[in-house]
């Protein structure tokens, strides 16, 4: 006979004073981890042989140190620069990539209308010049072009602000060749030990058509799960509740955690499901609007068995409880951990997301296996002068 286990877990954030006053508390059902959850498996089995293990061969399967973690929402924008986007991969030049994902979706506003743009890669260069120039030069000679790619665009530093050169060429790993003016003013000087740089997007995809990126379009990612902004619109709500996308985010289910990075929701909006084309955002809700081109929606993944970290950790804490319920016919027995974060002394911190790491390291984001992941919505708050505490109850159904 066969009988299932199922493990069940919830998250509750508890913002407080120093004395003890709770400020906040926000709860929400979590993912269990696969990496996280061999560890655990290999605990139990030692557990139950303990006092036989030396005898049978068993090896102890330790899982601590145990830290909880916490995360937070981050949309980040840069300056999209040249060239030419379509269905096929190619490279998206941006003025920074700093804190970008090494892979992952972005949208590209060019002209009023926003394309869904994923990428595989990125590259960041830098180096310095060894000589002068202009902003007329067709050639300019750095210390090392290493890390550039083969032809593309570069950022120089100028007297006047940044030029923005296309070159065709490197040559004997210290000069770019066949430069092309696109941004800046030609008269601009070029200094030695100017900065020169390339920031790039690669392998990128637009989801469907084609676009010619032109100097000052704007590229926007977001990391993190980010929680719904229900703000009232000073005209037509910027959704629609009906609609057809041909795109891999066709019906993604998106619940509670979707966000509107360029314009406003309506008041009372529920967001149930998203589907993103070129240019347009259809809403499956229970509101009514009008479509415009005014509005886009960031819906990141929701937490997944195989998930390995957060999406943007910034900090973790040390187990300061651990304890266990006694289950009934009708009550679900359940162990419980808390991590105490310290009183914040910065300005406040948005939670989004948060989770449990096994084998785990004391450093922010520095590894461990992870045994469960929630999101937090509505986020909360940890605020100037604020603890935090993390609280993850598991339970084992039968």
């Amino acid at each position: 006979m066969i009988e299932e286990l199922k493990m069940v877990g919830e998250v509750t954030l508890t913002s407080m004073t120093p004395d003890g006053e709770i400020c906040g508390e926000w709860k929400s059902n979590n993912t269990l981890c696969i990496a996280g959850l061999n560890d655990l498996v290999g605990a139990i089995a030692y557990a139950g042989a303990e006092d036989v293990a030396a005898n049978i061969g068993l090896q102890e399967t330790p899982i601590t140190p145990i830290y909880g973690a916490i995360g937070g929402a981050t949309i980040l924008t840069t300056t999209a620069i040249s060239g030419s986007l379509s269905t096929t991969p190619t490279t998206l030049a941006v003025s920074n990539n700093t804190g970008f994902l090494s892979s992952g979706v972005v949208i590209l506003s060019h002209s009023s209308s926003f394309y869904v743009v994923t990428y595989t890669g990125t590259n960041a260069a830098s180096t310095t010049m060894n000589g002068t120039g202009s902003g007329t030069s067709t050639t300019l000679v750095v210390n090392s072009t290493t890390g550039f790619s083969s032809t593309g665009i570069i950022t120089v530093v100028g007297s006047g602000g940044n030029l923005i050169f296309t070159y065709t060429g490197l040559s004997g790993g210290t000069t770019f060749t066949g430069l092309t003016l696109i941004s800046g003013t030609s008269s601009w000087t070029i200094s030695t030990n100017a900065v020169v740089s390339q920031y790039t997007l690669t392998n990128c995809t637009l989801s469907t058509g084609s676009v010619t990126v032109t100097n000052g379009d704007v590229v926007t990612a977001a990391l993190g799960p980010i929680a719904v902004q229900s703000q009232v619109t000073t005209g037509s709500p910027n959704i629609v509740q009906t609609g057809t996308a041909t795109n891999p985010y066709n019906g993604v289910r998106v619940g509670d955690y979707a966000v509107d990075v360029l314009g406003d929701l309506p008041t009372g909006t529920t967001v149930t499901a998203i589907d993103i084309t070129s240019t347009n955002v259809t809403l499956s809700n229970n509101s009514t609007g009008t479509s415009t081109t005014n509005s886009i929606i960031f819906a990141p993944s929701v937490p997944s068995s195989s998930d390995t970290s957060l999406q943007n950790e910034f900090d973790r804490a040390p187990a300061v409880f651990a304890g266990s319920s006694q289950g009934t016919s009708v009550v679900t027995p359940k162990f419980t951990w808390q991590f105490q974060f310290p009183v914040n002394f910065s300005s406040s911190f948005t939670i989004t997301e948060a989770g449990t790491f096994l084998l785990a390291s004391t450093v922010t984001g520095g590894g461990g296996d992870m045994l469960n992941h929630a999101f937090i919505n509505p986020p909360a708050v940890w605020g100037n002068g604020q603890m935090m505490m993390l609280s993850v109850s598991i339970g084992m159904q039968a």
